[in-house]
């Protein structure tokens, strides 16, 4: 049987010349090996390098171990920034007194009756720390006096988007679109009070399209048709047109009053009383 095996072997020149190649390459690859690999004496037999290949290696290695540094510092940042967005996104935002009640306005951006005898106008921006102070203090002491009072007093508040100007975001334009899409639901008022008591510095961020859209549902209102009006940028072209409308009528600041469409030297309550109570006295 062997010798029946061994014929059959060589009468096959395809798979001689096959096993003849394999031999010649592991010939060829332990000559190579041999010629790389330490003698005994323990001295290498490769080329060594030059000083200036050497330093071109070590710089080479320099420079992957410094990109390896970087990227990971990358990745890092950007895990980290992820991990904080999370968080901000997922968090609830504690909004400050919010109403129990809900309030529907009988006519958007008005308090009073629309044919009273004295009308009291305020330009204002939602960011302006001193409309926030005029909101908390000055405002419910006007409405007490001359709103429900039944003393023929109206007072309008007029929107005048402006701290935001040239710079990278639009917080006091996007408030007034916000103030406008609860105005499809008049509920004005009740998110003009929520916007002012939860103020915070300007430009500081805060105010982005998700906390405007969390206001509206803390107020309760249709978060639905809110969110659809605010990300259609529904209003957008009109908070622009106010800031227009207040600028052409020579307002530069806020707040700025109006009464019976006389510039009122504002600078307390009791100046915008002395003009208010002298509107009156000439209208009767």
């Amino acid at each position: 049987m062997a010798n029946h095996n061994k014929s059959r072997q060589a009468s096959n020149p395809v798979q001689n010349a096959a096993t003849n190649l394999k031999n010649s390459e592991q010939t060829a690859a332990q000559n190579r090996s041999s010629t790389t690999r330490p003698s005994n004496g323990g001295n290498s037999a490769t080329r060594k390098l030059t000083p200036r290949q050497e330093a071109a290696r070590k710089r080479a290695q320099k420079r992957r171990r410094t990109q390896l540094l970087i990227t990971g510092a990358v990745v890092l940042v950007v895990a980290a920034a992820l991990i904080v967005l999370g968080i901000s996104l997922t968090q609830p935002v504690n909004f400050n007194n919010i109403p129990a009640t809900i309030t529907t306005d009988a006519v958007p951006f008005q308090l009073g009756p629309s044919d009273a005898k004295v009308t009291v106008e305020e330009y204002g921006d939602y960011q302006c720390p001193f409309c926030a102070q005029f909101h908390k203090q000055d405002q419910p002491q006007l409405i007490s006096d001359y709103i429900t009072s039944n003393k023929s007093v109206r007072f309008i508040f007029k929107p005048f988007p402006f701290i935001d100007q040239n710079k990278g975001n639009r917080e006091s334009h996007t408030t007034v679109e916000a103030a406008y899409c609860a105005v499809d639901q008049k509920r004005f008022w009740d998110y003009d009070n929520a916007l002012y008591d939860n103020q915070k510095p300007e430009n500081s961020g805060f105010w982005t399209s998700d906390h405007l859209k969390a206001l509206a549902k803390a107020l309760q209102l249709d978060t639905s048709a809110f969110n659809s009006c605010l990300d259609s940028n529904k209003y957008k072209n009109q908070a622009s047109d106010d800031a227009t409308a207040a600028q052409n009528r020579g307002v530069t600041g806020t707040p700025t009053f109006f009464v019976n469409n006389k510039l009122v030297n504002y600078t307390d309550y009791n100046s915008l009383k002395t003009a208010i109570d002298a509107a009156l006295a000439a209208a009767k």
